[in-house]
């Protein structure tokens, strides 16, 4: 394990993959302890401890004689400013599976291949890991690119995870990204705040995201600021914590959980059990909705305390702020019971923006 890290060494050194890895290191018992395992792994393996992953105490050793590793023990990893390599990629995540004392893990600005950033987002749920921030990972993909690499992002939300925190600014999510991920955050059950700040997700990827916190009911906080998105989309996202028109595929999975709900409330009747209609609509995750006019709305979502859409495309008070301050007045009663501000800050200037407008609208 002698030697200076670098990712020359460490990948001339590394013969092996995920399976293999774990194959190699199944006779060595866990600490548990992050920082010892990833060691045990290293001297293993015959790799060189990243700096940013197990320090060096004497990092002027230049000759690398004592290699006296920190091993203390850590809850949070952070990997800021530095290159990370494949091979510590494996041995890091093989060591965070083996224990539950780290629940924070940063990863800005490390350089990550398309490849790591699919592994990360793969394997980061099956561990116990709480808050991630995977930032300013903007991975330029091949020329041609062959499929939209940010689609992996939404891996992160599956079943498994545990993330109440998710951090992805600066990643370059597309449209498309944010429409998969959009898709597993409907479901999601233990995030509570997610920044997606400085991506380029647009008006369609706005959109996506608006159906799903209508249909979320975890999250609490929420930045898409500076995404390309227009006045458009900004409203569909106010409509998402107010009141939205159903789509075709939302009345469609409303009327397939409605015969789930029937046949639930039979059961527990036949069974003599007591059942909530309400308690039993909300484990399905059924839309809370109403009928005005013959026309199906659902209830804005519950959950949301705040909103940024700062430094997003809205260029006008008239146009672009104004109808959002219209649905904020309209279901003030409603959003006084959970929400705080929606911030659409280096936007106007001040003399634009001219009182009296909602007090959730923070400029």
């Amino acid at each position: 394990m002698l030697g200076v890290w670098s990712i020359e060494d460490n990948e001339a050194r590394a013969h092996f993959d995920a399976a293999e890895l774990a194959e190699a290191t199944g006779s060595l018992v866990p600490t548990k302890s992050f920082r010892k395992d990833y060691i045990a792994y290293c001297r293993l393996m015959q790799l060189i401890p990243h700096p940013k992953l197990c320090p060096n105490f004497d990092e002027e050793d230049k000759d690398c004689l004592h290699q006296n590793y920190d091993d203390s023990d850590v809850d949070t990893i952070c990997v800021r400013n530095w290159v990370l390599d494949m091979p510590s990629l494996l041995l890091m995540n093989l060591a965070l599976q083996r224990t539950s004392a780290v629940h924070t893990l940063t990863l800005f600005n490390a350089s990550l291949s398309i490849a790591q950033l699919e592994f990360v987002c793969t394997n980061i749920p099956t561990t116990t890991i709480k808050i991630l921030n995977l930032e300013w990972n903007d991975s330029k993909p091949a020329d041609p690119p062959l499929e939209d690499h940010t689609v992996c992002f939404a891996k992160l939300l599956q079943e498994t995870s545990q993330l109440t925190q998710l951090s992805l600014r600066a990643n370059g999510i597309t449209p498309q990204g944010m429409i998969t991920l959009a898709e597993a955050l409907k479901t999601n059950k233990t995030l509570l705040e997610l920044n997606l700040f400085r991506n380029q997700i647009g008006d369609i990827g706005a959109e996506a995201l608006a159906h799903a916190i209508a249909e979320n009911r975890t999250l609490e906080h929420l930045s898409v600021a500076n995404n390309n998105i227009t006045g458009t989309g900004a409203l569909a996202l106010i409509r998402s914590i107010t009141r939205f028109i159903l789509t075709e595929n939302q009345l469609k999975n409303m009327s397939d959980l409605e015969v789930l709900l029937l046949a639930a409330l039979e059961t527990a009747k036949k069974q003599k059990k007591k059942l909530d209609r309400s308690e039993a609509a909300k484990e399905l995750n059924m839309i809370e909705s109403e009928t005005i006019d013959g026309v199906v709305y659902g209830i804005g979502n519950s959950t949301i305390q705040s909103m940024t859409i700062s430094g997003n495309d809205l260029t006008s008070i008239e146009q672009d702020i104004l109808p959002i301050n219209e649905l904020l007045e309209r279901f003030e009663g409603k959003l006084k019971t959970h929400l705080a501000a929606i911030k659409v800050q280096r936007m106007f200037s001040p003399g634009q923006v001219k009182p009296p407008l909602s007090s959730f609208l923070v400029f």
